[in-house]
């Protein structure tokens, strides 16, 4: 009888995901993609947040928002691949610095390729002079149209410290550039 239950269990595990997904995989995905240099490693990202979703399935269920709790765990792995691809790019400049240039062959970039890294190179000026985190409470806002509640929860601060963040954000940017309103959407 509790192999019965055990296997009732698990079929109400895999309805739960399923669920869980099917509602949530274009939003995930829209987020990594506006986050990353390509739609590969979007997709990645993607599929790693569904794997921590599965491993995680009792606390995302619970979670009052399940989306904010998916979106604080891609943030948190686009955040590591970011750090990855800087890591990746020192060494890549050591090792050239090392060898002979006649040896080192570059690779080519699509246009695809090459227009994503132009776009994340424009935002990144924009906001390049953000912290991680002030940035990402700027996109949550901006492109993901959360609130103030929800972005709270995706980065793990108070509400109240994410509105003063984003009133000191407006500010700067305000005093940086004469362009910011995409950026300082406030809900």
């Amino acid at each position: 009888m509790r192999g019965g239950q055990r296997g009732d269990t698990r079929l109400s595990q895999e309805v739960k995901f399923d669920l869980l997904y099917r509602d949530t995989f274009g939003a995930v995905l829209g987020y990594c993609l506006r986050r990353s240099p390509s739609l590969a490693d979007a997709e990645d990202r993607t599929a790693e947040v569904f794997l921590v979703a599965w491993r995680k399935l009792d606390e995302v269920s619970n979670a009052d928002a399940p989306l904010a709790w998916l979106y604080a765990v891609a943030f948190r792995s686009i955040t590591n691949q970011r750090r990855s691809i800087t890591r990746a790019a020192r060494l890549k400049s050591r090792l050239r610095e090392l060898t002979p240039s006649s040896l080192v062959s570059n690779s080519v970039e699509t246009d695809h390729e090459m227009t994503e890294t132009a776009a994340l190179e424009a935002a990144e000026q924009v906001l390049g002079g953000l912290s991680s985190v002030d940035r990402e409470i700027i996109c949550l806002g901006a492109w993901e149209q959360l609130s103030t509640l929800e972005i709270s929860r995706v980065v793990g601060l108070s509400e109240g410290a994410v509105r003063a963040r984003r009133f000191r954000i407006r500010q700067r940017l305000s005093r940086d550039s004469t362009s910011n309103e995409e950026f300082c959407y406030d809900r």
